[in-house]
């Protein structure tokens, strides 16, 4: 891939050990997707009476520290993993998809790993500006990092949902918080609701699964009463269906347990075929967690709403 086409992964960053789960999930989807990963600390700026110089020395130091892990990380993922050359043929795209390749096959390309420090006055609005402005298209995160200095960790849920572009659209994230079973992602998960949003759903699952040559595994509620909810979800799984079939992409659908609530009839499907990604809308979160952890082994994937984008498909 092209220097000025790749994209950017944020793995945010605290120097513990459990760091290293959520970038070997960002290394796989970057080896692939040929992305770069950014591992990102932050330190908050001084206020008015802080001192200047006792920050621009945490600041170099933190740099030194933080670029020390990205060159260590750097050599033990390239050793373990390596990398082969990108295909030769062309990649051939859909109309609908530009940014997704339909023939070539998997290509394990060269990840470069860098460290880099978020100074900050406001985390979440700097955070926002760093992530647009770095071309920047996932972040992969534990649920909760402790910034540097902090007492407490920082429930990056709840930072990343409340995330927002001047635009409104969201930033999606993977949470993991346990290594990847698996050397590739090869089953995704994917509840199917009756909500308008789900066609983004199916845009990130079109991406995943074409890079990766996964299977999508759609499950859909045993029953609905209200007979708009009803045609809603036909009309989404139509619509899935129809670009799955177009895109060469393997599909099965699932109806869920009957006797069981559905979130749950999802975690079982889940480890069952010891599925390797939960796709869910952000909205979703509460219902499937509602203790507001993400408490399972398989990694989740949340994606904001982004309506102005599916105007196209209507």
């Amino acid at each position: 891939m092209e220097e000025s086409a790749r994209k950017k992964i944020i793995v945010p960053w605290d120097f513990r050990e459990e760091s290293q789960y959520p970038l070997l999930h960002a290394y796989q989807l970057a080896q692939v997707r040929g992305d770069d990963i950014v591992l990102l600390t932050t330190i908050e700026r001084p206020g008015i009476f802080g001192s200047k110089e006792k920050f621009t020395n945490q600041h170099i130091e933190l740099q030194r520290r933080i670029e020390e892990e990205a060159a260590r990380y750097n050599a033990k993922l390239r050793a373990e993993f390596g990398a082969s050359a990108a295909p030769a043929a062309p990649i051939v795209t859909h109309p609908d998809f530009p940014d997704v390749p339909l023939s070539a096959a998997r290509a394990i390309e060269q990840v470069e790993i860098i460290g880099e420090v978020l100074s900050y006055d406001n985390l979440r609005s700097d955070f926002r500006d760093y992530y647009y402005t770095h071309d920047a298209n996932l972040v992969v995160t534990r649920q909760f990092v402790t910034p540097l200095g902090a007492k407490k960790e920082d429930d990056m849920i709840e930072f990343l949902l409340r995330v927002k572009s001047s635009r409104q659209e969201g930033i999606p994230f993977i949470i993991a918080n346990n290594a990847p079973t698996h050397k590739y992602y090869t089953d995704l998960v994917v509840p199917v609701t009756p909500n308008r949003t789900f066609k983004e759903t199916v845009r990130w699952i079109i991406q995943i699964s074409s890079y990766y040559h996964c299977n999508v595994n759609l499950i859909r509620p045993p029953a609905l009463n209200d007979a708009m909810q009803k045609f809603n979800l036909s009309t989404n799984i139509n619509f899935a269906k129809k670009y799955f079939e177009e895109l060469d992409i393997i599909y099965g659908l699932k109806t869920g347990n009957r006797k069981a609530k559905f979130e749950d009839s999802v975690f079982e499907f889940m480890q069952m075929i010891d599925a390797d990604l939960l796709i869910l809308m952000s909205d979703q979160f509460s219902s499937y967690f509602p203790n507001k952890r993400v408490d399972i082994d398989t990694p989740v994937m949340f994606i904001n709403p982004i309506l102005k984008k599916l105007q196209s498909f209507n």
